[in-house]
């Protein structure tokens, strides 16, 4: 009465393997996603590779640093844009 329709075509055999496999593969990826991370995690602690770690002192140091910088070139773009006629070319200064 309730039987699937003939058309499907799948096995048990191949509805096993799945039941088998979507398991055993997620335990596989969270293995070596696991080790990855304790990997770089050791790496990071003994400092041989990995991002460098700075104190609050040197992060708003580098901070102000970048501040000025970024006004620096932007006060070189409005003093040319100053001296530009709007077409791109130079004035000459008289």
């Amino acid at each position: 009465m309730f039987d699937l329709p003939s058309w499907y075509g799948f096995s048990n055999a191949f509805f096993y393997r799945e039941v088998v496999l979507i398991p055993v593969a997620v335990v596989f990826f969270y293995y070596l996603w696991m080790r990855l991370v304790r990997t770089v995690f050791r790496e990071e602690a003994s400092g041989e590779g990995g991002p460098r770690t700075i104190s609050i002192e040197e992060a708003y140091l580098d901070a102000i640093v970048n501040e000025e910088m970024a006004s620096d070139i932007d006060e070189g773009q409005e003093e040319q844009e100053e001296y530009s006629d709007g077409e791109g070319e130079e004035k000459k200064e008289k």
